[in-house]
């Protein structure tokens, strides 16, 4: 059987490209049914979709690492407990209805002996529901110039291993056993708000990027109140970003249109299997031990537009649904399972917020501006006098990351440092010293 054969088999018994569309269409139909979709697993039309107790692989998403959130806001409850939901309604507004990933941390509470009891009498939806923590697992990643290797090598995809000079760099996520999730995709925060990059955009040599309006296809689903199954929908959901797993195993063939519909020709032809490395060396850094899980790099190649310096880049993670999934009272399909800012040595990006003007300023020459980085606002004058608005991205200087010699070592995650609230230098009306605004925009055409 060729593997063109083996997806649509697996679609047409399960309806794994359609969030179970088949499955859904065939319980509505079947009055009383009971129906085994394999050893163990059993779906009902009368009863919400059942399933003995899930295997371990099944659950791997919720063995959570290294929250990213903590490194911008450590606001403490109890233990490793924290509430999030503050920083994620003001600094990831652009995610949409997509919310994060759940996990519970007394894992311990959970565990019953009598599974089917507590599920439908709601007593582990209750202790999940007010127990259960935002968490978005800190995504590893290097850049650096072709000609410098990365601090973390692997034999990489298989673009990079055909050409590793092509490549500027990787994201990393701790992953666990395919077939679990159906779609995993990576999103940009620009490609979802868009950015207009003040002074530039007009001019024919730059790209520019519109906000995406997402189709009713790409849309998350949300799950209101959560429930211990993801939602199984007629309607065709195809999970929004640049699609890295599809239909559960494979790593997409097909090209993928680039990041700005007149990108150059080599980013629109794209495809994730030149680009994804499935399994990757361990990341020995990363702060925790991810074991079992494994590593899943995506590499970036020199001509992508991938990141805007300073954007959020997040991956989504969509369920499989049938046989009926076990996931724990998540909120939304897809969920944000990892992210971070992402950002170069020398370079970010903000957005303003607000603008003080120079006769506003006690005598100080310029303008300075409230600007949002990551997703913190700041406050920074610029090098120039041109009037930046509120809602435009700008493009920001470490000032004091500029040097004259050449880089020899690549830029990764933990090199960079997280701008929090509750940073000394961070006061109403002081001047961050050593970024600076300066008219420059990502990307140029070549």
């Amino acid at each position: 059987m060729s593997k063109e054969d083996l997806v649509n088999a697996l679609q047409s018994m399960k309806g794994i490209s359609g969030t179970g569309k088949v499955l859904a269409e065939f319980a509505d139909r079947v009055a009383g049914l009971v129906a085994t979709m394999e050893p163990g697993d059993f779906i009902s039309s009368e009863l919400p979709a059942t399933s003995t107790a899930p295997i371990g692989y099944d659950l791997w998403y919720l063995w959570a690492s290294a929250n990213m959130m903590t490194n911008y806001y450590p606001v403490k409850i109890d233990g490793d407990h924290y509430d999030y939901t503050p920083y994620i309604t003001a600094n990831l507004a652009f995610l949409g209805n997509i919310k994060p990933l759940r996990v519970y941390r007394d894992l311990s509470k959970q565990l019953t002996p009598n599974v089917y009891f507590d599920v439908y009498s709601m007593t582990i939806k209750n202790d999940w529901i007010s127990g259960g923590i935002y968490w978005i697992n800190t995504m590893a990643f290097e850049l650096c110039n072709p000609d410098i290797s990365p601090q973390y090598p692997s034999i990489g995809s298989n673009g990079y291993k055909a050409k590793a000079n092509d490549y500027v760099g990787y994201i990393s996520i701790p992953i666990g056993q395919i077939g679990v999730q159906e779609i995993i995709s990576l999103m940009q925060e620009t490609k979802l708000s868009g950015y207009k990059f003040t002074a530039v955009d007009s001019l024919s040599g730059y790209y520019t990027k519109a906000a995406v309006v997402l189709s009713e296809g790409d849309k998350s689903v949300v799950q209101t109140p959560p429930d211990m199954f993801p939602t199984i929908t007629k309607e065709f959901n195809q999970c929004y970003g640049r699609h890295l797993i599809e239909n559960a195993y494979y790593i997409p063939t097909t090209p993928a249109m680039g990041q700005n519909t007149d990108s150059p020709a080599s980013e629109t032809v794209r495809t994730a299997s030149d680009d994804v490395e499935l399994s990757s060396t361990e990341i020995i850094d990363y702060g925790e031990d991810v074991k079992p899980k494994l590593w899943m790099r995506y590499w970036i190649h020199k001509e992508s537009t991938l990141p805007v310096p300073g954007e959020f880049i997040g991956i989504l993670c969509k369920p499989v649904t049938t046989p009926p999934h076990v996931w724990w009272y998540q909120e939304t399909t897809p969920f944000l399972y990892a992210g971070n800012w992402v950002e170069t040595k020398t370079l970010t990006s903000g957005v303003i917020v607000s603008v003080i003007l120079e006769k506003d300023r006690n005598g100080e020459i310029g303008n300075a501006y409230n600007v949002k980085v990551h997703g913190c606002e700041v406050q920074i004058v610029s090098t120039d006098f041109f009037l930046y608005s509120v809602g435009d991205r700008v493009a920001i200087i470490k000032t004091d990351k500029v040097e004259a010699a050449k880089a020899t070592k690549s830029y990764r995650w933990l090199d960079q440092v997280p701008i929090r609230e509750t940073d000394s230098f961070i006061k109403k009306g002081t001047i961050l010293t050593n970024c600076v605004i300066s008219p420059l925009t990502y990307f140029k055409k070549i």
